[in-house]
């Protein structure tokens, strides 16, 4: 009896994980992500996934900078402000190399979700007082 109870329970949380998987996933190789007060970086070999909830504090007028060297696969970057209301959505596919950028119409809390498919490369996300140009972004990995 005990056994079948074992099996069960087993069975059970396989399904939930599978349930609640096609929802929410995060697979991923060589992924190194790194957030600081006013930046996000993410350099990848192979990640399919979805991360929701980095808080950016902004004030009006000031730009938020994606930054994205990507080899393959895409890449979605979706801001809401502090009612829910989608203020900016980029979405980059196979091979692309760039900045997108969004200035905030006012002083406000925007809620960053982030989404991958098969993406490899990088991407930096800045915003306030640590916005970089492309041309340090690239001298800061020359130095590596």
């Amino acid at each position: 009896m005990g056994m079948k109870k074992t099996i069960f329970m087993i069975h059970m949380i396989l399904i939930i994980c599978l349930m609640t998987g096609c929802a929410y996933y995060n697979v991923s190789a060589m992924n190194v992500v790194n957030e600081t007060d006013n930046k996000i970086t993410r350099k990848s070999s192979y990640w399919s996934g979805l991360q929701k909830g980095d808080r950016l504090e902004v004030d009006e007028g000031e730009r938020i900078n994606f930054y994205i060297e990507m080899e393959k696969g895409s890449v979605s970057f979706v801001l809401k402000d502090s009612e829910g209301n989608e203020v900016f959505t980029t979405t980059k596919e196979g091979t692309y190399s760039g900045t997108e950028s969004y200035m905030a119409e006012k002083e406000d809390t925007l809620w960053l979700t982030e989404k991958g498919k098969g993406f490899k490369g990088k991407y930096e996300i800045t915003w306030g007082k640590t916005e970089v140009s492309n041309d340090d972004l690239e001298k800061n990995e020359g130095d590596s």
